[in-house]
């Protein structure tokens, strides 16, 4: 990610005071099914537990959310961040209003003195993935991969073939692809040094929701064969 921000190029950037922020976005299901959107900021670099230093950005409710405020709430969002990149705050909202009422109270100068922030990672379960790049590719569609062109369909590009020279693993896409091909130019690709390798999957989502359980069930299985448990009966 170092190579990715154009202010990390710029000559009086010291990398030393250059924090690397990560994005995480998830649904919570509620009382009587309500979603709710939480997304939440932390730095990379953390002395213990990265749940320490999450701040929440927002929580909305789904079922009540307009079509266009999720964009709305990630519009302010990669302001935010833009400020935190640049390092200090700029005196215009992200459309284009100034921040009159905050003129005289201190909103202005330096954010953090010499320090700076940059998005390193944007992470997220696959809905979030979903609505925030407006993209259609899932587990249970043909194109299944945001990033490469693995497919579920029969052929050389089929997401199953896992080894090291699995074709689908060479049609990794560059940003520009990703941004023509999958996600449009919309908020987040429009934050000033964005790369599609910020990119992440929830690896809770990926592994200890998913692989973890159907490990787990295939090992009971069989122990249960073998008469670990109930003496050799499935029942």
């Amino acid at each position: 990610w170092f190579k990715c921000p154009p202010v990390l190029s710029l000559p009086d950037i010291d990398l030393s005071l250059v924090i690397p922020l990560m994005i995480h976005g998830d649904g919570a299901d509620s009382h009587r099914r309500r979603s709710f959107m939480i997304t939440t900021v932390g730095s990379v670099v953390t002395q213990g537990s990265m749940w320490d230093t999450r701040f929440v950005c927002y929580v909305f409710d789904e079922a009540r959310a307009a079509e266009d405020s999720l964009a709305t709430l990630d519009t302010w969002v990669c302001w935010s961040l833009l400020e935190a990149q640049l390092g200090h705050y700029l005196d215009l909202d992200p459309f284009g209003r100034p921040y009159a009422p905050y003129k005289d109270h201190g909103r202005r100068g330096l954010i953090m003195g010499r320090y700076r922030a940059v998005l390193a990672i944007h992470k997220g379960d696959e809905k979030y993935v979903q609505k925030t790049y407006r993209s259609s590719n899932s587990a249970v569609s043909r194109n299944i991969c945001m990033v490469c062109k693995a497919s579920s369909e029969t052929g050389p590009l089929l997401y199953t073939l896992h080894c090291v020279t699995a074709p689908h693993r060479q049609t990794l896409m560059d940003t520009p692809t990703f941004i023509e091909e999958i996600a449009g130019v919309h908020t987040w690709v429009q934050l000033p040094g964005w790369g599609i390798q910020v990119l992440c999957h929830d690896w809770l989502h990926v592994v200890d929701l998913t692989l973890v359980p159907e490990a787990s069930a295939s090992a009971l299985l069989e122990l249960c064969h073998e008469g670990i448990f109930g003496l050799g009966n499935l029942d």
